[in-house]
């Protein structure tokens, strides 16, 4: 559940992941079984199809993803809507991980659910998350976990909590394509390396 801001101007957003959807999570993650030593960098693969100025192209996702792949630092973990999601416009959201699959060096582990607390309690075992402006780039903050949102159309000074954890990446003309897949990658590595967020 989302907390709301207390009184003394704490405006750290807060999403409450509880033990047993910890427990649950660990067991999910164990099963994924990726090398300790890698950096689990999840790519979210979705978005509300009703608002394409503010999706990054799938072609950029596709080269980003092949480009962590054949970084031995990092294991790609692949986000996907559940299957008939409706987005927030009643839209259904397919997501665009079938677009890009083919062009993958392997096969990532793809996670998917439909519970949002389970969502953001598997979110919080990744090192970073990148997705797109919307519901989960605000869920995966709320629970602390490391996310860079790619910012279309939308002001991250109104959007973006004021958080370390958060970062934001937006084109100066607000056009998706204009946000190379090169300026996320180095972002990644910056974030990843930083890695102390707090």
């Amino acid at each position: 559940p989302l907390l709301g801001t207390s009184t003394t101007e704490d405006f750290t957003p807060e999403f409450e992941v509880s033990s047993e959807n910890e427990v649950w999570a660990q067991s999910v993650w164990s099963k994924i079984n990726l090398p300790p030593t890698r950096k689990k960098i999840g790519l979210f693969f979705g978005g509300n199809p009703d608002r394409p100025e503010r999706l990054w192209p799938a072609e950029y996702w596709g080269d980003l993803a092949v480009r962590l792949q054949k970084n031995a630092l990092f294991s790609l973990v692949a986000i996907v809507p559940p299957e008939d999601l409706l987005s927030g416009s009643r839209a259904l959201e397919k997501g665009i991980y079938p677009q890009i699959a083919s062009r993958l060096l392997s096969n990532p582990p793809v996670f998917s659910d439909r519970d949002l607390a389970r969502v953001a309690a598997f979110l919080t075992g990744l090192d970073l998350l990148v997705c797109v402006d919307g519901g989960l780039f605000h869920i995966a903050v709320a629970a602390g976990v490391p996310t860079l949102g790619l910012f279309f159309k939308t002001d991250p000074a109104c959007w973006k909590p004021p958080v370390p954890w958060a970062t934001v990446l937006r084109p100066p003309d607000d056009i998706p394509k204009s946000l190379l897949p090169e300026e996320v990658y180095q972002q990644i590595c910056e974030m990843v390396v930083k890695s102390n967020y707090v």
